[in-house]
């Protein structure tokens, strides 16, 4: 197991500028990949939403997302520009959408493109981006700050499903794919099973291979786990689910990272975002008092019951990272502070205005998930800081890049370009839907829905409470490495 450890202690690189935050409370971050430091610690949380007159670094328009394969017009929900859209068509387009960048209360550097090129180079030219609609909008924050050319989506959806990009000068390569409950598994029957209980469940593709090769692999919780512990009496599976799988994919990616020498803290993972109740209220970031009075609204919004499950779980994946010596980036507090960005702002115009239905999970951008972005940013040049703390020679990545097995053309016009890489794949893993844990056994047999849990509170219903056995325990300890089952760990000369 690798040791774990909480100490956040400076270290005494001054290189770069743009320095915001406490100088001299020391870096955000101070790990390096090869060990947590401060990758787990969450000083950057603790700041403030600041305006700034600095112009956004980039403009997110549909033609752009409409040449990826991307299937999204100026009036659709998921076009995430459409909130520039309509402030330009009010005050021009030598206007742009008023920003503000996040000020945490440790030294912490505003992005510099690049200042960031050189980091990538140095330590991370490969990046697997894994998660929901939210961790997209992460992947499309990187790829539109970096410059980078936005390679095509694997099929052609209204969402981001399996997208590439190429930055710096192709120096550095970035894969997205959609996975919204993070099921890792070589699989058929476990990798559509969840679609076929829930239709609003995305996953274009496995991963598996490319978990192992990237130099650095993000993984994001998002929003989807928490809808199978709603209603008046989840099962055992349904409540058991988050832990148990998010255990299984952290645990197996770590393993065969590990076999293959890659660092562990280069397997990263981002909580899910928090979002404000009735966001359309609010034209201001806010303060945490107001997000919590925000949040006992006795107005029902359809998905504030699972929202209020978000700090749990990322507290449960949180302490699933540090298990494995794997990183953590917690961004639901820095979110909650910015309904005044969320996507209904816009929307509201596009749509009727219903506190039901509005989208206050999407953040305009460009906006708040800029500042997620910079967060990774923040975090791989302290592993930069690291390696040049120890003498340790730059300008080499420290892990194997193979998604340059690609020809450069081809990782930016063919559909689905990081999917070639998962071909052909001998990996076999554990069968899950033979898991105690596992949901998706009988779909007609679910418990009832989201909107039926708004509709009963919206008519004034009670719910009647019945007692629930505890969970069994955790098939894998949480310290435990993967046991019997376990994957088929990669060759060591590559997968």
């Amino acid at each position: 197991m690798y040791t774990i450890t909480n100490l956040c202690l400076g270290d005494s690189f001054s290189g770069g500028s743009l320095l915001s935050g406490s100088v001299g409370q020391g870096w955000c971050f101070d790990g390096s990949a090869a060990g947590p430091g401060c990758n787990t610690c969450a000083r950057y949380a603790n700041g403030a939403w600041v305006p700034t007159a600095v112009p956004p670094l980039y403009r997110l328009t549909s033609a752009l997302l409409e040449r990826a394969g991307i299937n999204i017009g100026n009036g659709s929900l998921h076009y995430y520009g459409l909130c520039a859209d309509q402030h330009e068509r009010r005050h021009g387009v030598r206007s742009f959408l008023p920003q503000h960048e996040w000020r945490p209360a440790c030294e912490y550097q505003q992005f510099d493109r690049v200042r960031a090129c050189a980091t990538l180079r140095a330590v991370g030219r490969s990046i697997l981006i894994v998660g929901d609609s939210t961790t997209g909008q992460l992947f499309l924050s990187l790829v539109m700050m970096l410059g980078a050319t936005l390679g095509r989506n694997r099929n052609v959806k209204h969402v981001l499903n399996d997208v590439t990009a190429s930055a710096c000068g192709d120096t550095v390569r970035l894969n997205f794919v959609r996975r919204d409950l993070l099921i890792f598994s070589s699989h058929l029957q476990d990798n559509t099973a969840a679609r076929r209980c829930n239709r609003a469940i995305i996953a274009t593709s496995t991963f598996l291979r490319r978990a192992a090769m990237a130099d650095v692999v993000i993984l994001s919780t998002g929003h989807h786990f928490p809808s199978f512990q709603d209603g008046a009496v989840p099962s055992i599976p349904d409540r058991a689910f988050f832990t148990q799988n998010v255990n299984h994919t952290i645990q197996s990616i770590a393993q065969m990272r590990a076999a293959r020498g890659l660092p562990s803290g280069s397997l990263v993972v981002v909580g899910a975002t928090l979002p404000v109740p009735h966001c359309t209220r609010f034209s201001q970031p806010i303060e945490l008092a107001e997000y919590i009075a925000a949040d006992s609204d006795q107005v029902a919004t359809r998905w504030g019951s699972s929202w209020r499950q978000i700090k749990r779980l990322n507290w449960i994946a949180r302490i699933i990272a540090r298990a494995v010596g794997g990183s953590y980036l917690e961004v639901d507090e820095m979110s909650a502070r910015r309904p005044d960005a969320a996507m209904a702002q816009a929307a509201a115009t596009v749509q009727s205005r219903s506190l039901v239905t509005e989208d206050c999970l999407h953040y305009c951008q460009p906006g708040p998930t800029d500042a997620h972005a910079n967060l990774v940013i923040n975090l791989l040049a302290s592993w930069q800081r690291a390696v040049v703390a120890a003498g340790a020679a730059g300008g080499k990545s420290i892990i194997n890049t193979g998604f340059f097995g690609v020809e450069a053309d081809e990782w930016v016009s063919v559909r689905g370009a990081g999917w070639t890489l998962e071909q052909p794949t001998t990996l076999k893993m554990p069968l899950l839907s033979t898991q105690w844990w596992w949901p998706f056994h009988n779909c007609s047999q679910r418990h009832r829905t989201t909107s039926a849990v708004v509709r009963e509170h919206t008519a004034g219903r009670s719910r009647v409470a019945v007692r629930v056995p505890a969970d069994p325990p955790l098939d894998r300890p949480l310290n435990a490495t993967l046991g019997e089952g376990r994957a088929r760990p990669l060759p060591a000369g590559g997968p």
